[in-house]
């Protein structure tokens, strides 16, 4: 009677630890560094239940069809401030550099644009730690809590997208300048 009871236990940890932890191969490389195509991470399913997603953290999601890993880069309520060029995504801009950037490039005619989105509640924005090379919120817009996955057991970095977001100066102002005069017309 014993040795059931300890299969039992034995039985039902293994059920619990296969539904709250899952096996998840990486593909690609736009969590390199911190995550190199073909290694396997571990997703803790369950942690949403209990939290909410922070900033730094690296979430499994699925987006049509498809599974992404990347890093939580803003939450819902938070602002991503960025520069734009016709449109398109340029860089992102570091919190402490958003006055700056609201008096170089706000309303100017440059090349580039200052531009805010502020991540709707329920959602995340999020991007891969290897930023030129990452298919993510920029692309397809904040994710819904909901569709994620779980968190992926690695450390948290808050700070990791400080290696691309931009600080503008007044020097960089007459770069875009520069830039603006060099580009092709018609």
């Amino acid at each position: 009677m014993r040795n059931w009871y300890g299969i039992g236990t034995l039985a039902l940890l293994g059920y619990v630890g296969g539904s709250a932890y899952q096996p998840t191969l990486v593909i690609g490389s736009s969590m390199w560094p911190t995550l190199r195509p073909n290694s396997v991470i571990w997703v803790d399913k369950l942690h949403y239940h209990a939290h909410r997603p922070q900033r730094g953290e690296v979430v499994v999601f699925k987006h049509e069809g498809k599974t992404y890993v990347k890093r939580v880069y803003r939450v819902g309520g938070e602002a991503v401030n960025y520069l734009a060029a016709q449109g398109e995504w340029v860089k992102l801009l570091r919190e402490n550099r958003v006055a700056e950037a609201k008096r170089l490039y706000d309303g100017a005619k440059n090349f580039a644009q200052f531009r805010q989105l502020v991540v709707p509640a329920g959602t995340v924005f999020v991007l891969g730690d290897n930023m030129t090379n990452s298919e993510d919120s920029r692309n397809f817009g904040p994710i819904p809590v909901k569709d994620i996955v779980g968190r992926a057991r690695l450390d948290v970095d808050p700070t990791i997208a400080m290696r691309i977001e931009f600080a503008p100066t007044h020097h960089a102002r007459q770069q875009t300048r520069n830039l603006e005069q060099t580009r092709p017309t018609g």
